[in-house]
């Protein structure tokens, strides 16, 4: 794919200078890393001359636009397998886009991913047809390092620019989901024969890090020995640095200062940032910068796009429906103080709200549903019992002129993600014995009875 320009910002943080490469402005259907690895995809595709590209992602996602772009693009038959979510919205630009090409969509449960591929690669076999799943075979093993090469190139890119700037950057920061693009820039720099190598830092939008660095790790090193390059793990593993310390709870879960990032930067540098991928790990590269000290340096931050999850900020940050984690002390005063009364025990006659609102902010997560900036659902939880690794919802309301349109099983579901991401094996919770409706409610969103006494405790299996 074709070159694209680094800009460089105004901010000055830690009296840094700040540049981004702009793979969200990459000329085919609005760019972003998921272009480039699409294309990867496809290469290998034609050279094992298969016959039906296979996706497996949300189809609201950056690679299922992608991939169903490219595969319109070439006349092939493409399936995206798409897990039921009902975290997030239901609508997307995304979404939108894939619906304009001929890509079938085959939802399935996350539980039964390896019966649907396996399915899906049978049926097409027997009409004799080659099928090409883009993660290999039904286990999802078997091309781990075929994304790779995109940035693996990339990285080459960038030095290559950065001499002919003679701006030879000290960082580079990168948003990291699947670990695709991070993978590829540290095998980059790991064969380069560029004198100054820069630091590489992946900001995690959606895993742990004991979960994240091992498979950055292997896909690496796979990629480097498919090219007969030995590197041990431990000489990859000090050749990055991953972080998930700006994850803001679970993958397309952001805060108030995610979004003051991405108004910032498209008002100031007229670079658009989304909530799911850029703008997370753009407002995680800044408060790393401040926490580890990191001054009087050249930064490049790689925008991954893509240009569609901005416009989807812009129009939710007028609608309801979008989960997000809610830091401001007001905020969540005043939704308390407005729910209070339709509680079955108000919460003021247990707790000082204040007080409790300064709890949650401090030691445990409110996640929120907003509608034109006001709080109109939340749940509130603690996930950070790590002796018994037990969550526990403390509490969650909606405004009654809101119920009934799902809000309390999207802020369930999006709780139960994040405190699993966090190593909880169950979330509890308690409500009111003669309060049929609630526990009839939360049986429906995967809750069990665990005892009863004076209320009705219940609890949900993560694992």
């Amino acid at each position: 794919m074709s070159e694209t320009i680094i800009q460089k910002l105004k901010l000055t943080t830690n009296n840094n200078e700040f540049y981004v490469k702009r793979d969200d402005l990459l000329p085919f259907c609005f760019g972003g890393n998921k272009a480039r690895i699409a294309k990867t995809f496809l290469e290998d595709f034609k050279k094992k001359r298969s016959d039906v590209m296979i996706g497996y992602g949300n189809i609201r996602s950056n690679l299922s636009r992608a991939i169903s772009c490219m595969c319109s693009a070439y006349n092939i038959p493409c399936i995206i397998i798409s897990p039921d979510d009902n975290t997030l919205c239901n609508k997307s630009s995304n979404m939108d886009i894939v619906s304009l090409t001929n890509t079938k969509i085959v939802k399935c449960d996350k539980s039964n991913v390896k019966e649907t591929v396996k399915k899906i690669l049978v049926q097409i076999e027997s009409n004799g047809k080659k099928p090409y799943y883009i993660y290999g075979n039904e286990l999802g093993v078997g091309n781990e390092t075929v994304p790779i090469d995109a940035y693996f190139t990339v990285y080459n890119e960038i030095i290559d620019q950065s001499q002919r700037m003679s701006c030879d950057f000290d960082y580079i920061f990168c948003a990291c989901g699947t670990g695709m693009t991070l993978s590829g820039l540290v095998c980059g720099k790991l064969v380069s024969l560029h004198e100054k190598k820069p630091n590489i830092v992946g900001i995690s939008i959606a895993r742990k890090s004991e979960n994240e660095i091992p498979k950055i790790l292997n896909m690496t090193s796979a990629f480097l020995n498919e090219r007969g390059i030995a590197f041990n793990n431990c000489s990859i593993g000090e050749s990055f640095v991953f972080t998930d310390e700006y994850l803001c709870g679970a993958y397309g879960t952001y805060d108030d200062d995610i979004v003051r990032t991405i108004r910032e930067e498209i008002t100031v540098d007229g670079i658009p940032l989304d909530t799911t991928y850029s703008g997370k790990a753009f407002n995680g590269m800044k408060k790393y910068i401040i926490d580890n000290k990191i001054k009087n340096k050249k930064i490049l931050f790689v925008h991954t796009g893509g240009t569609p999850l901005f416009f989807d900020y812009l129009h939710n940050n007028c609608q309801s429906d979008v989960i997000y984690e809610c830091n401001q002390h007001e905020k969540i005063l005043h939704f308390l103080l407005d729910v209070d009364s339709l509680l079955p025990t108000p919460l003021s006659t247990r707790v000082n709200i204040s007080t409790y609102t300064k709890k949650i902010l401090s030691n445990g997560t409110a996640l929120v549903i907003q509608d034109n900036g006001k709080i109109v659902s939340a749940v509130m939880f603690y996930d950070n019992n790590h002796v018994e690794d037990r969550a526990y919802i403390t509490l969650i309301a909606t405004l009654q002129s809101y119920e009934g349109r799902g809000y309390g099983s999207l802020l369930l579901n999006k709780a139960c993600e994040i405190a699993k991401s966090n190593g909880m094996y169950s979330i509890e919770l308690e409500t009111e014995n003669s309060n049929i409706h609630a526990i009839k409610f939360y049986q429906k969103n995967g809750f069990k009875i665990k005892k009863i006494d004076k209320k009705t405790h219940m609890e949900k299996g993560l694992r």
